[in-house]
């Protein structure tokens, strides 16, 4: 019984391990996602500063 009771006190700092593998890959896929919109956006400023349409970017 000694043996088993040294193991106890280590199963929080698991636990704690797997939360942070599950908000390290929720991180990573936010950046995933937020880094293709960005890219998207640039891309289409940069086509519509090509074409010189500036009246999209006009309040109405």
């Amino acid at each position: 019984m000694i043996g088993m009771s040294s193991h106890i006190g280590y199963w929080p700092a698991y636990l704690l391990l797997g939360v942070v593998r599950i908000y390290s890959k929720k991180v990573e896929y936010l950046f995933d996602v937020c880094h293709e919109v960005l890219t998207d956006i640039n891309k289409f400023v940069v086509s519509t500063k090509e074409k010189g349409d500036t009246d999209t970017f006009l309040a109405p």
